[in-house]
């Protein structure tokens, strides 16, 4: 994506042409990566939380709010999963110079929002199984890798 930004920005600037396709895939490529990474980014732990506040809690009261936190994010996820037929219906069309329809660009929100959601489901269930399992924000649990 960024060889082919810098190679339109030097024929632009050289030919006064550029490659009209590269803006584009551009903006396909980065929406792509956005959503996709944040499911990533969320599960090695690189995300903001509230690991300070939940370290000075009692360990039941912890449990509780991963349950409801989790219950929350559930909810949520639930939200847009279900809402994917409307937005998919809404965005009709093709994009120009790369011949995608436009709902493409709402797949990987899509994807992402199942992946939290199943992370989170496991999450609490595992929490309701074993009570005594350390949480991502506990400092002795080493961060997750894919």
């Amino acid at each position: 994506m960024l060889v082919l930004n810098i190679a339109n920005l030097i024929l632009r600037n050289i030919t006064g042409k550029g490659i009209v396709w590269v803006w584009s895939w551009t903006g396909v490529l980065f929406i792509w990566s956005v959503f996709l990474a944040f499911f990533v980014l969320y599960r090695r732990n690189l995300d903001v939380t509230l690991g300070f506040f939940l370290q000075k809690m009692p360990p039941r009261l912890k449990k509780a709010v991963r349950l409801l936190s989790g219950l929350c994010a559930i909810v949520m996820m639930l939200v847009i999963v279900l809402q994917t037929q409307q937005v998919f219906q809404r965005q009709v069309g093709v994009m120009d110079f790369i011949g995608l329809n436009r709902y493409v660009l709402s797949i990987p929100l899509l994807l992402s929002s199942l992946m939290i959601l199943i992370h989170f489901a496991n999450d609490m269930l595992l929490t309701l199984v074993e009570p005594d399992r350390k949480m991502a924000a506990d400092p002795e649990v080493p961060k997750w890798s894919l």
